[in-house]
């Protein structure tokens, strides 16, 4: 064959592609990729428990309202760069008895738990990844995905995430703020913005209240909180007040709580005197 030889199923190729961009027909792009359900890829989800010191399946100790949980879900990835993406579930509003959690804040709001993982990417909308990354957070709420949505009562949040080395296993880790009179929520994209009345925080809850995932061939990963075990800050539990809209504690109620505190001691060295008399 001689070099300059015309490759005939070549020519035709390229006349092919002249024609479609003479008669305007946009040539084939790749589909975008689309994150799939983890599924039964998530081996388990955990909390930190402050009183134990290590991450547990439920049962937490050491937490007070106002503070953050932090939570560390397992992943098992296929493949390098592979994409998935969960739902966490967070109960908001506990029949009406009390409030769990209100958002989402970094895991290690409050407290810095132990590892792994190591080292974090992120946070994303208070969401991050070891040996991973966080590609996308979108605030449920009661809404859905993919036909898939939080039970009644409890806030979602769509987290889309890639795995990095499919040899070792991934963790997303995120942190879920104990209710505490006083705190804003939004139960729905767009939605008002309410307040968590008095004596209605994580504390307050009858009985137990949860966070959970959701999506397909996830089985939910439940971790549970007890409200015994919840603590409430001085000037919420003695005094009954909350923090302001700005989540700060107001200036009457620290300066009711110190007037408390100065009484105590006041009583307690009255007492002292006359002991030693």
């Amino acid at each position: 064959m001689f070099k300059n030889a015309v490759n005939p199923s070549r020519s035709a190729v390229v006349l092919a592609v002249l024609v479609m961009i003479a008669l305007g027909v946009p040539a084939a792009q790749a589909a975008p990729s689309v994150a799939a359900w983890a599924g039964n890829r998530v081996s388990q989800q955990e909390a930190w428990s402050p009183g134990t010191a290590t991450f547990v399946t439920g049962d937490t100790k050491g937490y007070s309202e106002g503070e953050t949980a932090a939570f560390r879900v397992t992943v098992d990835g296929d493949a390098d760069g592979q994409e998935l993406k969960f739902i966490v579930c967070l109960d908001l509003n506990v029949s009406n008895k009390g409030f769990g959690f209100t958002k989402i804040e970094p895991w290690d709001t409050t407290h810095t738990p132990g590892t792994p993982p190591a080292s974090v990417n992120g946070p994303v909308s208070g969401f991050s990844a070891g040996n991973g990354t966080i590609t996308g957070v979108t605030f449920l709420g009661d809404q859905e995905e993919d036909g898939y949505s939080c039970h009644s009562g409890y806030i979602g949040y769509l987290v889309e995430f890639t795995i990095t080395d499919a040899s070792q296993l991934t963790y997303i880790v995120y942190g879920g703020h104990l209710a505490q009179a006083g705190d804003e929520y939004v139960s729905t994209p767009g939605g008002p913005v309410g307040i968590v009345p008095a004596s209605m925080g994580a504390a307050a809850v009858n009985g137990t209240f949860q966070a959970y995932l959701e999506g397909e061939g996830l089985g939910e990963k439940t971790v549970n909180f007890k409200s015994s075990d919840v603590g409430v800050p001085l000037a919420v539990g003695l005094l009954g007040l909350g923090r302001g809209s700005d989540g700060t504690t107001p200036a009457n109620a620290v300066a009711a709580a110190c007037a408390l505190l100065g009484l105590s001691l006041l009583v307690w060295r009255q007492k002292r005197v006359a002991t030693a008399v």
